[in-house]
């Protein structure tokens, strides 16, 4: 169900309300911080400069996100998607960047790497089968999991990720074939954690077992960066439960899985759409920023308020046609006033 901006405020205080009921919440100080290292790389702990001093070798790759594959919309707050660092002076490690500062915010293990893990054991990723993981940590006993963009079956917990590729030639997917996949080896692993930290002294460190996925503009948030979301700059909410929910992102959003766009991300795509569809659209709103003097009419619809709502639904697939009508016909036809141009809009 789409919901109106003005009543997004309640709606996401009453949500984290409910959450934080069933959630437990664990406040430790920033100096003792969770470290999760491998060979003295720290999650959150070392940066990107500092390789770059250390290995002058360091270079950017393309990475294959395994959490969401191709074709997936969907990614994840905590990090660079899609791109990481790596040397050859440190075999099967990738380093990837987080999205707001140098800090490393994940790891990528692949098949080429051998050495200590962050248990302090040795691990050799290319002889590691998902019976193995389970033996070593037992804590992810029956924890398989599976995006629904995904190429990949997963073991994992809110750090840690062991991939298995998912054999599409077996059917039914769902539920999974455990006795097969145990037996089938691990591709790669993920070392992720939140570099967000508050201002404050100490920082909340939250059990999300019962937290829905939460999607801000395509991009996968957690807990804590939902609650420096001002609502006043969202467009559109969309809820989804059950298996409403699995069904578009896979057994994580077992709790809920909810989408949110802003106001801006909203504007861009639809002005991205009118646009290619009118060129008229364009001479008279050059950037998703410069529509003050234009108003819209969606279907015969005048949009008196919260228009990016309104329009949130267009695409390319869906846009028929578009017509922009001077301040005279605006005033005839729909008694809108104060604006100098009118956008007719019709969708299929």
């Amino acid at each position: 169900m789409k919901i109106n901006r003005l009543k997004i405020y309640l709606l996401l205080l009453v949500f984290f309300f409910a959450l934080s009921s069933k959630s437990q919440n664990t406040t430790i100080s920033t100096k003792t911080k969770p470290v999760v290292s491998i060979l003295g790389f720290s999650l959150c702990g070392t940066t990107i400069t500092e390789l770059r001093k250390n290995y002058n070798d360091l270079h950017e790759i393309e990475v294959e996100e395994m959490n969401y594959s191709s074709g997936c919309e969907q990614l994840d707050s905590r990090y660079i998607a899609k791109k990481g660092f790596a040397t050859t002076k440190q075999p099967g490690l990738i380093f990837q960047q987080e999205r707001d500062g140098d800090l490393i915010g994940k790891i990528r293990l692949t098949t080429d790497y051998k050495g200590k893990f962050i248990d302090n054991t040795d691990i050799d990723i290319s002889k590691l089968k998902a019976k193995d993981v389970l033996k070593r940590f037992p804590t992810l006993e029956g924890k398989w999991g599976s995006r629904g963009c995904s190429d990949y079956w997963n073991l994992s917990n809110d750090t840690i990720s062991f991939f298995v590729k998912i054999d599409r030639s077996k059917k039914p997917m769902y539920p999974i074939d455990e006795a097969y996949y145990l037996n089938q080896p691990i591709e790669g692993v993920d070392l992720v954690m939140s570099c967000y930290v508050p201002s404050e002294e100490s920082f909340t460190l939250v059990e999300t077992t019962n937290d829905p996925v939460f999607i801000l503009d395509s991009v996968q948030v957690f807990r804590g960066e939902m609650n420096s979301v001002d609502p006043n700059t969202i467009a559109v909410v969309t809820v989804y439960k059950g298996k409403n929910a699995t069904d578009r992102f896979g057994a994580e959003a077992e709790n809920g899985l909810v989408y949110m766009e802003t106001i801006s991300f909203v504007k861009k795509r639809y002005w991205t759409s009118l646009k290619s569809k009118s060129d008229d659209y364009l001479k008279h709103v050059p950037s998703p920023d410069e529509e003050s003097s234009i108003f819209y009419i969606l279907n015969g619809k005048p949009l008196l308020k919260d228009h990016e709502a309104g329009l949130s639904g267009i695409t390319n697939e869906n846009l028929q046609s578009v017509l922009i009508i001077d301040k005279n016909t605006l005033k005839k036809d729909y008694l809108i006033e104060g604006y100098s141009w009118g956008v007719l809009i019709t969708t299929k």
